[in-house]
């Protein structure tokens, strides 16, 4: 009996042939999805990588945002939800699902939450307060989603006078509402962020050039017991602007509705 280990296994030469055609067909298809992908000038091109590469995900980011960029919002959703099955975790995945929502009219704000919370803490990126002031719906949020979106939202006092600075009064407005409404949202669970979004909406309702809207004005004057949540070297300065939001409205803040 021939021993095992030196047996031969004879291999069909179409079998062969076969594998090797299959191998070169592979390599090429790779070889030109790669270079499709590093030199991607059309919407066909793009989709011609994603067919070639379809494991890499960096394709698909690219696809998505060109398809976006063409108003082709069905695709470059597609193209989203494949990104996000194979790199769930990269934020730039979750912004462009969040656009690719946004476009097609659908509820996006959760998906502009998760890109808000990926973006690494060390990492300083504008785009990130973006995120985050996109994920504040007008109505309901999950009280922990709002207080992780407060925290990223927290800034200090002179990067918010910078960031204020750098606004239109439409702009300061719509900002103000936004962190007025993640205030409530977050007091189910810390009245500390709820204190920390209602004094920023303040600050922003105040430094607009324009006037500010009556429910704006007094849903801020109702929240004032979120004042004792306040860091104690931030209560002198929500008194002062306080002060202002009533002047603004044209009311004495004795007079003002109470909490």
């Amino acid at each position: 009996v021939t021993p095992l280990s030196n047996r031969k296994v004879n291999i069909p030469a179409f079998v062969s042939v076969v594998i090797l055609l299959f191998s070169l067909f592979w390599s090429y298809s790779v070889i030109t999805g790669y270079s499709l992908m590093s030199n991607t000038r059309t919407v066909a091109d793009a989709e011609q990588a994603c067919r070639r590469i379809p494991w890499e995900e960096r394709i698909f980011l690219r696809s998505g945002q060109m398809h976006l960029y063409n108003n082709m919002v069905l695709a470059a959703l597609e193209d989203s939800e494949h990104f996000l099955e194979l790199y769930p975790e990269y934020y730039r995945g979750w912004e462009l699902r969040a656009s690719a929502l946004d476009a097609a009219g659908r509820e996006s704000c959760s998906a502009w939450a998760r890109a808000a919370l990926l973006v690494p803490e060390n990492i300083d990126l504008p785009d990130r307060y973006l995120f985050a002031l996109n994920s504040i719906p007008p109505e309901g949020m999950d009280p922990d989603t709002a207080v992780a979106v407060s925290v990223v939202l927290s800034f200090s006092r002179e990067k918010m006078s910078d960031l204020v600075s750098r606004m239109n009064s439409d702009e300061t407005i719509l900002m103000s509402a936004k962190l007025l409404n993640l205030s409530l949202y977050c007091r189910e669970v810390s009245m500390y962020h709820a204190g920390r979004m209602w004094f920023q909406s303040l600050i922003c309702a105040v430094d607009a050039d324009g006037p500010v809207p009556a429910d704006l004005g007094f849903n801020l004057l109702n929240g004032r017991d979120l004042y004792l949540y306040l860091d104690q070297d931030w209560k002198p300065r929500a008194e002062e602007y306080l002060e202002l939001l009533s002047e603004k409205m044209g009311m004495d803040l004795l007079s003002a509705p109470s909490p």
